[in-house]
């Protein structure tokens, strides 16, 4: 995921419009949005943060390549796989950009 992610991004030039989706699983922890890989085997949440990916990573990629318009969708299940840890409510958390951003929810509420 991290691979394609990047490579993505890399591609990416100033004038282009980008436009990420991701559908798969996604949750919180302490207001950081993470998409989960499928090859995801962290067990609690502090080694989720370093095994899964960023969302804010996604958009600042974008938003470092200087394209015109960015677009990300987020299709993610948002339960929480760390239950009784510090991932707060579930869902995920807004999310302060300049890209369009979708979400299947509002902010901080699971489906």
């Amino acid at each position: 995921m991290r691979r394609a992610i990047d490579r993505f991004v890399e591609r990416l030039h100033p004038g282009d419009v980008g436009l990420f989706y991701y559908a798969g699983h996604g949750f919180q922890i302490e207001g950081e949005n993470y998409l989960l890989p499928i090859d995801f085997e962290a067990r609690d949440a502090a080694d989720a943060k370093y095994d899964a990916y960023s969302a804010s990573r996604v958009i600042e990629g974008m938003e470092k390549s200087g394209a015109r318009l960015n677009i990300a969708i987020f299709d993610a299940c948002r339960n929480d796989p760390f239950r009784g840890s510090r991932s707060t409510s579930g869902g995920l958390a807004s999310m302060n950009t300049g890209a369009v951003l979708s979400l299947p929810s509002r902010p901080r509420q699971a489906r």
